[in-house]
């Protein structure tokens, strides 16, 4: 960028520098052809042309001496006759200057051009009927040649100087506006390896890179926020699992040791490690429902009976309550399009968390009912039921302060039955009262019509 830079500037200089110097040199050649040409035009004045005295002096064309009375400092002249010819010198070298001059001079009484470093000026004596001849005055350019090579001399030092400068300069500002850049890629590397603790902390003028900088600071402390929440998240989740397989691995042992042989009590050892499987496996199900995001792993569609659903989640969470009675009441019979599984899985987490929070003798009921294009399934409990400040938020992932029973999970059971109640265009809401339990309601589109209810249901 510094080399860009002082290239870009040195372009210029030198664009500048020989614009200057060309318009030097014309000034320059133009003041000598003016006194050449002035000189010429006064040193005619002086001579008679055979009609009288000019000016109070009569100096003959032909006299032999003119060159020597018309000679001028630092310049030299030339006397031509009326036909162009070369009548006097002051050196000899003039006369094949001249040849290309004469002819115009005598014609239009005067001429002026730069010939061979020389700037030559011709005026004619006389009127052109009567041309006597021409004076010509001839003015060396050394003077505008020095000037010249010494204008160069300046302009090389000058732009040598200048280019210097500038790389210097823009060496200078371009590290002093990278070095925000550098410390974002040094703060960049560090957090990249682990320190996510680190900020840039710019300081500085809000131009882009303050905003990138202040920008890429909330991204590390977002980044930080979702690294400490995984790390908490893989805790809870531990900690959810080694209860179940906890129990599961004792269960085994109890299998493998004396009450294999006991009947009543293999069956409630069978009954508990059923239990602890199921809890795993709702969890792993959350958790991979989670890892494919919200809109869930491939969703199908197809005609779900939700009664049929409801009595298999009746049959399962009688099977593995403990101290709980678990009641289902069914009055309509709906069909639903939708994925059967995540149907199954949205139902079953919302009756893991009513049992979580039902206290021994309590009751859980399922119910399913329909009206109109909507079906209902409601799930009701006789926990503590869920305080008005935190209702809004029991829907949310990771949200672990429904009620106070002390019996929290990894926080995305109902969260997760509020996405899948979403992706079949359906709603889950809750309701409660601290002391007297809760109802959470889902409802879904109904896919056809309404089934009477067999009496076999009833």
């Amino acid at each position: 960028m510094a080399l860009s830079t002082a290239a870009v500037a040195l372009a210029v200089l030198v664009g500048t520098s020989v614009v200057v110097y060309h318009e030097l040199g014309s000034t320059l050649t133009a003041r000598v052809l003016g006194r050449a040409r002035t000189d010429a035009a006064r040193l005619a004045r002086l001579v008679d042309t055979g009609g009288g005295e000019q000016h109070g002096t009569a100096v003959s064309l032909t006299d032999p001496e003119l060159i020597s009375q018309l000679a001028q400092p630092g310049a030299e002249t030339a006397v031509l006759n009326g036909a162009g010819h070369v009548i006097q010198t002051s050196t000899p070298r003039l006369p094949p200057l001249l040849s290309a001059l004469a002819p115009a001079c005598l014609a239009d009484g005067h001429a002026s051009k730069v010939i061979a470093r020389e700037a030559i000026a011709c005026v004619r004596v006389g009127p052109a009927s009567r041309a006597g001849g021409a004076i010509v005055s001839v003015v060396p350019l050394a003077d505008r040649d020095e000037t010249l090579a010494a204008m160069r001399g300046v302009i090389a030092v000058a732009l040598g100087g200048a280019f210097v400068l500038v790389l210097g300069l823009a060496w200078a500002a371009t590290r002093r506006a990278l070095a925000p850049l550098a410390r974002i890629a040094r703060t960049a590397g560090a957090v990249g390896a682990g320190a996510t603790h680190l900020r840039i902390r710019h300081v500085g003028p809000r131009d882009e890179v303050g905003v990138l900088a202040d920008e890429l600071d909330r991204s590390y402390d977002r980044l930080a926020a979702v690294i400490a929440d995984q790390a908490s998240f893989l805790a809870e989740v531990s900690h959810e699992l080694r209860t179940p397989l906890a129990a599961s691995r004792a269960h085994v042992e109890l299998l493998d040791g004396w009450a294999g042989s006991d009947a009543a009590t293999r069956g409630a050892a069978l009954v508990g490690l059923r239990r602890s499987i199921a809890r795993m496996t709702r969890l792993v199900d959350d958790l991979l429902h989670v890892a494919h995001g919200e809109g869930g792993p491939g969703y199908t569609h197809a005609a779900v009976m939700l009664d049929d659903l409801l009595i298999e989640v009746h049959n399962e969470a009688c099977s593995l309550a403990r101290d709980v009675d678990v009641v289902l009441r069914i009055d309509e019979c709906p069909v639903v399009s939708g994925d059967r599984d995540k149907l199954y899985q949205l139902v079953t987490n919302v009756v893991d968390n009513a049992l979580r929070h039902t206290p021994p003798g309590g009751t859980v009921r399922l119910e399913l009912s329909a009206a109109g294009s909507e079906a209902a399934i409601r799930i009701s409990d006789t926990g503590p039921g869920i305080a008005a400040d935190v209702l809004p938020r029991i829907f949310e992932r990771r949200f672990q302060g429904a009620s106070g029973s002390g019996r929290g999970g990894a926080g995305l059971g109902l969260a997760i039955a509020w996405e899948i109640a979403r992706a079949h265009r359906g709603g889950i809401a809750a309701h409660s009262a601290a002391g007297r339990g809760a109802t959470i309601t889902v409802t879904l589109p109904v896919a056809g019509a309404v089934e009477a209810l067999p009496a076999a249901h009833a």
